[in-house]
């Protein structure tokens, strides 16, 4: 039953690590460390765009942005914890711990980027 779960939240919730390539990966072990690698990927790319539209925010603005980004971060880690617990102990929790991190970062960049561009 929890096998049939967590395909359906994948299903459902879109698997990133696949699409980062991952699912041709023979051993758990191995998708798990893919699916790590593909979030490293995208937690650059955010990084990398949070420092750019930090640039073009005026004073006040930068603050709120840092305390935004802070506040979001928390937000980010705690529902991929919560999310991957629907691998329960088993050797899946790391690969839906990744992969939710890895959209819901790249979502945040998304939002990211339009903070970048001046009106």
């Amino acid at each position: 039953m929890r096998t049939l779960i967590i395909t359906m939240a994948m299903v459902f919730f879109g698997f990133s690590s696949a699409q980062a390539g991952c699912s041709n990966r023979s051993t758990q072990a191995a998708m798990n460390k893919c699916a790590h690698n593909a979030y490293k990927s995208t937690d650059s790319r955010m990084n990398r765009v949070y420092r750019m539209a930090m640039k073009v925010q005026r004073s006040g603005e930068k603050q709120a942005l840092r305390k935004a980004q802070r506040s979001w971060v928390s937000y980010r880690n705690k529902a991929c914890k919560s999310y991957s617990n629907l691998g329960s102990a088993g050797s899946t929790r790391p690969l839906l711990y990744s992969d939710c991190l890895t959209r819901l970062t790249s979502e945040r960049t998304k939002m990211l980027e339009l903070q970048t561009m001046r009106f």
